[in-house]
């Protein structure tokens, strides 16, 4: 297994809760359609059925053409994997209309056409699902990158010089305030506002 740096403890609870499908759906232990039918409300069950076959479909194409198994972890372990974390990525692209990126990151271990968009059919379905349940994962520009050691995750966040205004604000609370320098993206309207303007 591969060690990408990043924790569970370090990601909101829409991140958590998509590692947490993922690793389920992935899971050859787990009954189809019957045990991650509860994941969601009573009312979008019917949907992550559709999820839960997307992604039977996704490790069954990847099984026909004999390539690995995914790398994914169970679900106490709170690192996770490199393989993980591009998949985590990849969910947050499709679900921010960033497919070009999603389809970057799984390319990098799903050489096959044929089996890169089955699972981005899965993912795409699984971020809808999320969407409707009013879990929103962030768009991020940039993510703390894979340290060679196990250094704490803080000194990974750390590292990042470009973030989004609720990011920013997470990263205030789950660790210590950090006035080093950062580029905040802040959502602006169409409108050209004087105030806005730098000096």
């Amino acid at each position: 297994m591969t060690h990408s740096a990043v924790y569970l403890t370090d990601l909101t609870s829409s991140e958590r809760l998509t590692v947490w499908a993922i690793r389920r759906l992935t899971s050859r232990s787990t009954t189809p359609c019957k045990r991650p039918a509860t994941l969601f409300l009573p009312c979008f069950q019917q949907e992550f059925q559709t999820v839960s076959q997307a992604f039977r479909d996704a490790l069954s194409g990847m099984t026909a053409l004999k390539l690995p198994a995914l790398d994914i972890r169970t679900d106490n372990i709170l690192s996770l994997t490199t393989t993980e974390n591009k998949l985590l990525l990849a969910t947050e692209a499709t679900q921010n209309e960033r497919e070009h990126e999603a389809r970057s990151l799984l390319r990098t271990f799903l050489p096959f056409p044929s089996v890169l968009e089955r699972m981005m059919f899965a993912l795409t379905t699984l971020s809808a699902c999320l969407a409707g349940s009013g879990y929103w994962l962030s768009s991020r520009a940039v993510r703390p990158a894979p340290l060679s050691n196990k250094a704490p995750v803080a000194a990974a966040i750390s590292q990042l010089k470009i973030t989004s205004g609720a990011a920013l604000s997470l990263r205030q609370r789950w660790h210590r305030p950090d006035t080093s320098p950062v580029t905040v993206n802040w959502p602006v309207t169409d409108e050209f506002h004087p105030a806005m303007a730098s000096p």
